[in-house]
């Protein structure tokens, strides 16, 4: 019944000449597939989980204003994101346009920078809502020191 030296159930069956190579090949790559996005989710869980604990430790968060700051936080995050994106995209245009167009660019770029200034403000008021001035003040210092630890982990990862 079975070639092992103990007995195994098994939960599928391979007819082995109806399964070809090409089938084998394709089911690992969708394997490793699976896993690299599974791996990917799991980091960026993890840089989540780093900022909570650097902003919580830094601005010395009570529970009341994590659970209220955190949400605000997350949306002011995805905007500057998407803002970042389009200064990146413009800064990396400035090479491709021709002379003419450069002005333009210089416009564009500074009309940027004013969004992201406006997009500061905007989302100040909103944290001095849930969290005192002082505290909102400091959001700016915990940014920086997230990245400082994160390129430290990421720094230590590398040296492994």
């Amino acid at each position: 019944m079975s070639t092992f030296p103990f007995h195994i159930i098994p939960l599928f069956t391979i007819n082995y000449t109806t399964f070809s190579m090409k089938k084998i090949v394709l089911l690992s790559f969708l394997f490793v597939i699976a896993s690299i996005a599974l791996d990917g989710q799991t980091r960026k869980e993890k840089i989540q989980s780093l900022r909570k604990s650097v902003f919580t430790e830094e601005l010395q968060l009570s529970e009341e204003e994590e659970k209220a700051f955190f949400p605000i936080y997350g949306e002011y995050d995805a905007e500057r994101e998407k803002l970042q994106q389009r200064t990146r995209q413009a800064r990396r245009q400035v090479e491709l346009i021709p002379d003419e167009k450069v002005k333009q660019q210089m416009d564009l770029l500074f009309k940027l920078e004013e969004e992201q200034v406006a997009l500061k403000r905007k989302y100040a008021d909103r944290f001095m809502s849930v969290l005192p001035a002082r505290k909102v003040l400091y959001i700016y210092k915990a940014e920086q020191a997230f990245r400082k630890r994160l390129l430290e982990r990421v720094r230590d990862r590398d040296r492994m």
